[in-house]
């Protein structure tokens, strides 16, 4: 009778003893493969902006907030840690919330257009650049080559002295002979305004153009009177044989480009994408399905 109960007793404690390896193991386990989630985990795939250097970024932030409390917070966080000078963004769907987050960014102040669908907007941080000609939209009236009117603000860089124009884009999507034919007029009517009125200024033209980069070719590159011309420089077009930093990674391809011109040309640059998504499992879910590009200048 009592080797019975010795027995009961050894096979007892076996018994709890398995049961909190098994246990203890499954959290393990959990704990491991957990996808790294937020903002918070994204530093190794942001850039971050330097007191030396100008940071101009465009960001599609589609259709925002898209998802509501948690893309404010979300897209918050991501702008503290980017510290970038300027970054042009696209797709603002609700104004009262994208003024609740700049409330939220004491550093930065933001406006946007009057175009009621999705609105272009600048944010730009107040101790890095000075306005000095405060935001308007261009081609109102040409809707059929802007169905969103181009958002235009000059700014001083307080660190360098470096005044410039930028210009936030968003042109028309989709494929199709007709929307290529749109957005090719589009950029041959800035291209024409730019060379008339902004004329050995430094201007950097920013946005989601909905169209990739392309070969230099005349008929299929709405890009091409930009390119062919010394005076400008896209500076995107060395993302074009590296698909890992293509902008739009749902259909991979190429849409978000920055075109300089004038002193900036004469700077050292530094463009690439933001890569996000693969630092944050929810990025493309919670805030866009557009990486932020940026490009980083510096005197030499």
């Amino acid at each position: 009778m009592k080797n019975s109960r010795y027995l009961l007793l050894i096979v007892s404690i076996l018994f709890l003893s398995s049961c909190g390896l098994n246990n203890q193991g499954k959290e393990e386990v959990t704990l491991a493969t957990k996808p790294q989630q937020g903002p918070q985990q994204n530093q190794p795939c942001l850039e971050k902006g330097t007191k030396e250097s100008l940071e101009l970024v465009s960001w599609n932030i589609e259709h925002f907030p898209k998802a509501g409390n948690e893309t404010l917070i979300e897209v918050e966080k991501t702008i503290l840690q980017m510290d970038m000078d300027l970054i042009a963004v696209q797709e603002i769907s609700k104004p009262k919330q994208f003024d609740f987050l700049m409330d939220k960014l004491h550093d930065y102040q933001g406006v946007y257009g009057e175009n009621k669908y999705i609105r272009l907007g600048f944010i730009y941080n107040i101790n890095e650049l000075e306005v000095v000609e405060e935001a308007v939209e261009l081609f109102k009236t040409q809707t059929r080559e802007f169905p969103r009117s181009p958002l235009v603000m000059k700014f001083k860089h307080i660190s360098t002295g470096e005044v410039f124009t930028a210009i936030n884009m968003h042109l028309k999507c989709c494929s199709g002979t007709t929307n290529i034919q749109r957005r090719k007029d589009a950029m041959k009517i800035l291209k024409n305004h730019i060379d008339i009125n902004m004329s050995g200024e430094s201007v950097v033209i920013l946005g989601d153009f909905n169209e990739p980069i392309t070969i230099l070719n005349e008929d299929k590159n709405i890009y091409y009177q930009f390119q062919i011309d010394p005076n400008y420089f896209m500076s995107t077009e060395v993302l074009l044989n590296d698909p890992d930093s293509w902008s739009y990674p749902k259909w991979p391809s190429h849409l978000d480009q920055i075109i300089i011109s004038g002193n900036l040309l004469k700077q050292k640059q530094v463009t690439d994408s933001m890569q996000i998504d693969r630092c944050d499992s929810t990025y493309i879910e919670k805030i866009s399905d557009h990486r932020p590009v940026y490009i980083k200048l510096e005197a030499n």
